[in-house]
């Protein structure tokens, strides 16, 4: 195998040189760097990083070269193929195979029984979303309707009857500031337009004073309510925690924050700022040739050689 990547190699090397390209060119151009170009070229499995990205930058390479990177690549996955984590346990990843046999008649059986429980999923979905639509959308509406027809059908009840109309004894109306708890006797059609109109200017003086009042209560509602989202937006963003990383080396590496999975190659003095609410998982290619700060402190990566794979968990 080894062979094989040597002569994958000097393939490459005397497509450069003929092309009269060197690595510093090489580097510019495919973005790979000099190291990982050298070992390339001289087939050195040892600094090449993970079987999958070497691939990756072999298409590259021989892709500015005009070579056939389909069938190198070829030859370079049976040379240096990707490790399987499952070879050396045969019986354990036997013990994972399960076999079920379904029978037509088991199907039918069963069928009906599927359909019924799906549609009562439905049913139950659609009177809890009709339940809070009514709720949360229909009722205010329906409230604040009835709250406005009150105040505006309030005036109107108190009409004002003619002046050679005969009126009857007065009645008893909701108490105003300043009116007598008892209504007088009416003696004269004179006293009866007067008390009349008394009442009604106080009753559209006290119309006012609650429609203030309703305002200010809704202006007041809806300070009460934007407040708390406000609160959870800028709690929501200082919960998110960094982990920087630079590069005193080129490195490649891999990192999960939370559920999103970004592929990285870092050169030597390049950094990334990684922002994850819960979890962190990096792979790193070149483990010696970064440092690590989580949060603004110093985070340690171990004692490690150069090349040598290592993986990351936070928290």
């Amino acid at each position: 195998m080894q062979e094989e990547l040597q002569a994958i190699g000097q393939i490459l090397r005397e497509a450069r040189e003929a092309k009269g390209l060197s690595l510093a060119e090489v580097e510019a151009r495919t973005k790979i760097s000099i190291p990982v170009l050298g070992a390339l070229e001289e087939g050195d499995t040892s600094r090449l990083p993970h079987p999958v990205y070497a691939k990756g930058f072999l298409r590259s390479y021989a892709g500015l070269l005009g070579l056939d990177g389909t069938d190198l690549c070829a030859r370079f996955a049976r040379a240096y193929p990707v490790p399987d984590e499952m070879e050396d346990a045969p019986e354990e990843r036997a013990a994972h195979i399960r076999v079920t046999v379904r029978h037509p008649e088991d199907e039918d059986r069963w069928r009906p029984w599927a359909v019924r429980v799906a549609g009562g999923l439905v049913a139950v979905v659609v009177a809890v979303g009709g339940w809070y639509g009514f709720q949360w959308y229909i009722l205010p509406q329906v409230v604040a309707l009835r709250q406005a027809a009150t105040l505006v059908t309030h005036p109107a009840n108190e009409t004002v009857p003619a002046a050679n109309s005969t009126l009857p004894a007065p009645q008893e109306t909701s108490p105003t500031p300043g009116a007598s708890a008892e209504a007088p006797v009416v003696h004269s059609e004179n006293a009866s337009l007067n008390a009349s109109a008394a009442s009604e200017e106080e009753a559209l003086k006290a119309v006012p004073p609650a429609a203030a009042n309703a305002s200010s209560d809704a202006e007041g509602t809806s300070i009460e309510e934007t407040t708390p989202a406000a609160q959870s937006q800028s709690s929501q963003a200082a919960t998110l925690r960094t982990m920087r990383v630079e590069a005193t080396a080129d490195c490649w590496m891999q990192a999960k924050t939370d559920d999103k999975v970004t592929d990285y190659f870092l050169r030597q003095g390049e950094r990334v700022d990684l922002r994850f609410a819960s979890s962190l998982r990096l792979k790193l290619g070149n483990a010696a040739g970064v440092r690590l700060w989580l949060d603004g402190q110093a985070f340690p990566v171990g004692n490690t050689r150069p090349g040598e794979v290592r993986i990351i968990s936070v928290p």
